[in-house]
């Protein structure tokens, strides 16, 4: 049996209006707020999820002799 790393991914998603000069404007100062934690994402804000192989190994296989202690390891 192998061993295989699965990525989960998950998107949260809020819309914010701003007024702004530009779309350019209109980024910089959301993410102005962001760093100011302003804006902070909650479980109200899911939008999707995703389960995947993981990118860092080829179809998510992971070699022989491959030091993954540092993942969360699922007993299944």
């Amino acid at each position: 049996m192998g061993r295989y790393a699965v990525s989960v991914r998950e998107i949260f998603k809020r819309t914010v209006i701003v007024n702004a000069e530009n779309s350019g404007d209109a980024i910089r100062k959301v993410e102005d707020a962001v760093g100011r934690d302003e804006i902070l994402l909650d479980l109200d804000d899911f939008d999707y999820r995703e389960i995947v192989p993981s990118d860092h190994w080829k179809n998510g296989e992971i070699p022989d002799g491959e030091d993954v202690s540092y993942y969360w390891h699922l007993k299944a």
